[in-house]
């Protein structure tokens, strides 16, 4: 599939972004948080604890003469109690809506000298509409819609008031994913329990996250699919997943209002099990993620730069959970803002593997994504975009279907305030 746009956008936000063609799955999401922690040396303290908030709005034509139109919208607001951050990116065509992506956060979080001494966090998220490049594996290719949910708490351990405080951790999560056009399967529901232990701080030196010590997960996933071949009634199938492990959890970094950043870290150990109908099959695994995401600036103000990373090993299964596999992944991003023009990349490689089930060879995938803005003056930018990815054809299983290149290319015409 290629696709050519020339795009007329007008933007309210401080700092351009473009439409997100390929997924970063390791990296943390630092366009959540970015308004809740701006880059702002320059402003006022009083006015750092208000609401900020920047938007998109795209218009135009593809290839086939069909109307196009992408937009986003941010906002956060972050003060020594309350972390707020909300993102939403919507595209849409000639067909209807395209594909779009919703993040929000809620955290409350105590003062270090009061009587009782934690946090709770509430984050949700929605993807629908066609998979992104590099998508997850137990996701797959093709339309679907993700929606996940969590409830994340800490309290104080101990009477402590150093910098940093041991913490008990309790988390829990869940989500469902519906597949519109995935052979075999219908949909899939998640839920999942954390316990660990830790360390974070609350005098304002972290502003976000913990130190996981510790830490033990317990998830169970229940996948219905279609009864072949009359169509009617369900085959379900079972997944079950115990990890242990340590790491760091939203670990961010916001200093002198210069540099943000967001470290994850996660390394232990993977036992899974899939209950399919006919057999069950049972694997353990290492399991491993490096992952961050820096934005800065220098004591002038420009450029911006934005820097994403990403490498681990996953042990997780197909969408069908006929398969348990592993996944090596190695992704990153990085843009440059400055007065006079934009450049960003963003892409990945991954390599699947079985780990038990039926035997196949490992699958190499890899995706690209290119952009590149000149200010023009007045607000006014011009801009190319290119994006190709190598990826099974079909949702599903992604060894019963071939891979084949989708590329995209465009041209962008912007107005920014």
């Amino acid at each position: 599939m290629h696709r050519f746009a020339l795009v007329l956008v007008c933007a309210a936000a401080a700092t351009a972004r473009a439409d997100e063609r390929v997924d970063l799955v390791l990296a943390p999401d630092a366009v959540l948080v970015e308004h809740a922690f701006p880059l702002d040396r320059y402003i006022e303290y009083s006015r750092r604890a208000k609401l900020g908030a920047g938007g998109s709005l795209a218009l135009g034509l593809d290839q086939d003469g069909n109307g196009t139109g992408v937009a986003t919208v941010g906002a956060g607001q972050g003060t020594e109690n309350v972390i707020a951050g909300v993102r939403s990116e919507l595209v849409a065509g000639a067909g209807g809506i395209v594909r779009g992506r919703h993040r929000a956060l809620l955290e409350l979080r105590s003062s270090w000298d009061d009587e009782l001494v934690g946090s709770i966090a509430v984050t949700g998220g929605v993807d629908h509409g066609l998979a992104r490049g590099l998508v997850r594996p137990r996701l797959g290719v093709g339309n679907s819609s993700d929606a996940n949910a969590a409830i994340d708490g800490m309290v104080r351990i101990g009477k402590d008031k150093g910098d940093f405080q041991w913490v008990a951790i309790a988390r829990a999560d869940g989500g469902e994913t519906h597949w519109l056009d995935a052979p075999g399967v219908d949909r899939a529901t998640r839920k999942a329990v954390t316990l660990g232990t830790g360390q974070t701080s609350f005098d304002g030196e972290l502003p976000r996250g913990s130190i996981d010590l510790l830490r033990g997960r317990i998830e169970h996933t229940r996948i219905q699919r279609p009864f072949a071949p009359a169509g009617s009634g369900s085959l379900d199938t079972n997944v079950r997943a115990v990890e242990l492990g340590l790491g760091t959890h939203d670990f961010t970094l916001h200093i002198d209002h210069e540099l943000l950043a967001i470290i994850a870290v996660d390394f232990g150990w993977t036992w899974l099990e899939a209950d399919t109908g006919g057999s069950t099959l049972r694997d353990n695994a290492f399991r491993m993620r490096l992952g961050t995401a820096v934005n800065w600036r220098d004591e002038k103000g420009w450029p911006l730069r934005k820097i994403s990373f990403g490498l681990g090993r996953t042990p997780t299964h197909t969408p069908d959970g006929q398969r348990l596999v592993s996944e090596w992944r190695i992704e990153g991003e990085q843009s440059i803002e400055s007065k006079r023009f934009m450049l960003g990349t963003r892409g990945g490689i991954t390599w699947l593997t079985p780990l038990a089930g039926r035997s196949a060879a490992t699958l190499l995938g890899y995706a690209l994504q290119l952009d590149a803005a000149v200010k023009l003056g007045g607000g006014f930018e011009a801009g190319v975009y290119h994006a190709s990815t190598y990826a099974p054809r079909l949702a599903g299983d992604p060894w019963l279907s071939p891979r084949h290149w989708v590329i995209e290319a465009g041209a962008l015409a912007r107005y920014r305030r």
